[in-house]
């Protein structure tokens, strides 16, 4: 496994695994498509650095995922709406238990023991997290429904629908 001191959230990202090092320092396990680091920082760290890296401080974009969505906690955060990377916490953000997952990569959601779920990527890589399917399927559709609405607002949706059609569209997702 690859060691970094930082890490770039990209399209590839699927998850970000709290793990204790050696020293009882929190660290990630970044899963990628095809590749596995593991990053000396926490996975909130991670998070809040890419906020920033992609043009706006976390609390910014957990402020407007709640407006947006309604929501109190357990929010969604649109990393980069123009790269389409939105990622939601398994648990409290602030607790050292919690995954955070990336939509476009959550193939499926299936039971795991009494209070537990795998996560089954689309590149066939599971993780087993603490929280209950039903209750990570709710936070996922409500990343999903964070996407879109962004996704609207922005025009990516009509400059698609001009050049296929609407129909054509919706076939396609």
């Amino acid at each position: 496994m690859k060691k970094a001191m930082s890490y770039q959230i990209g399209k590839k990202t699927q998850a970000l695994e709290p793990r204790y090092d050696q020293y009882g320092n929190l660290c990630t396990i970044v899963h990628e498509l095809h590749e596995t680091y593991m990053v000396t920082k926490s996975p909130k760290q991670i998070i809040e650095e890419n906020c920033s890296f992609y043009g706006c401080d976390y609390e910014g974009r957990l402020k407007s995922a709640k407006q947006i969505l309604g929501l109190k906690q357990m929010v969604p955060i649109p990393l980069s709406v123009a790269l389409g990377v939105y990622t939601m916490p398994t648990c409290s953000p602030d607790s050292d238990k919690c995954f955070w997952l990336f939509l476009g990569h959550i193939k499926k959601i299936e039971k795991y023991g009494q209070k537990s779920a795998e996560v089954v990527f689309t590149s066939g890589q599971s993780l087993v997290v603490d929280v209950h399917k039903d209750t990570l399927e709710v936070r996922h559709a409500k990343m999903a429904l964070l996407h879109y609405i962004l996704t609207k607002r922005t025009g990516v949706y009509e400059k698609w629908e001009s050049r296929l059609g609407l129909s054509e569209l919706w076939r396609l997702l």
